[in-house]
C-alpha cells in the first residue's frame, strides 16, 4: 500500500510540474523554477528507489535534497515513512503532522491519523531519559553529544581557564 501511494504520489507530482510536458527540452532554455523541479524530480526517484531497497538513510537524505528545491506535502509523507522505518519516532510525528497540515484534504488521512496516534502512543511508552548533570557534561548517545549546549560559545570548552583570583579578607574576617 506505502509503496502504491509513493509510486501513485510521483506520478501525480510529475504531472503537475511544467518540466514534464517537455522532458527533453534543453536546460538551458528551462527558467530557474523548471530546473528546480527538473533537479528535485531527480532527488525524488532516488529517494523512491533507495526507500524501495530499504535503504532508508539515504532516502531521507534524497529527500530532503528535493524538499529543499521545491518543498511538498508529498515529501513531507515520504520523510514521514523513512524516519518511521529507521525508529525516529518523534521526527515521523512531526513530518506526518506537518504532511496533514499542508495536505488536509489527502485521500490517505485516516491512514496517517492512525500512523500518528500509534506513533505518539509508542513514544509515551518509552522510558525518560534523564538529563545530564551539568557536571557530567552530554552523553555520548545524546543527539547534541558533538556540542555543549550549556556554553553560547562552542569554542569555550576548549579554551584554558584563567587562574582563580585570591580570596580577600575583610575587617571582620569574613572571605568574601
Amino acid at each position: 500500500m506505502r509503496l502504491w501511494i509513493l509510486t501513485a504520489v510521483s506520478i501525480s507530482w510529475m504531472m503537475l510540474s511544467p518540466c514534464a510536458a517537455a522532458p527533453s527540452e534543453n536546460t538551458a532554455m528551462m527558467s530557474d523554477e523548471e530546473q528546480a523541479m527538473q533537479l528535485a524530480k531527480k532527488h525524488f526517484e532516488k529517494g523512491k528507489n533507495a526507500y524501495s531497497a530499504s535503504d532508508f538513510t539515504a532516502a531521507i537524505r534524497e529527500f530532503k535534497a528535493a524538499e529543499a528545491l521545491k518543498p511538498s506535502a508529498i515529501l513531507d509523507y515520504n520523510l514521514a515513512l523513512a524516519n518511521e522505518k529507521q525508529g525516529k519516532k518523534k521526527v515521523a510525528l512531526s513530518y506526518y503532522r506537518r504532511y496533514l497540515e499542508l495536505l488536509p484534504q489527502a485521500q490517505n488521512r485516516s491512514e496517517v491519523e492512525k500512523r500518528i496516534a500509534a506513533l505518539e502512543k509508542a513514544v509515551a511508552a518509552e522510558p525518560a531519559t534523564p538529563a545530564p548533570s551539568p557536571s557530567e557534561g552530554p552523553t555520548p548517545s545524546s543527539p547534541h553529544s558533538f556540542l555543549d549546549l550549556r556554553s553560547s560559545d562552542p569554542y569555550a570548552a576548549a579554551a584554558p581557564r584563567p587562574p582563580e583570583l585570591p580570596k580577600k579578607k575583610d575587617n571582620g574576617g569574613r572571605v568574601s
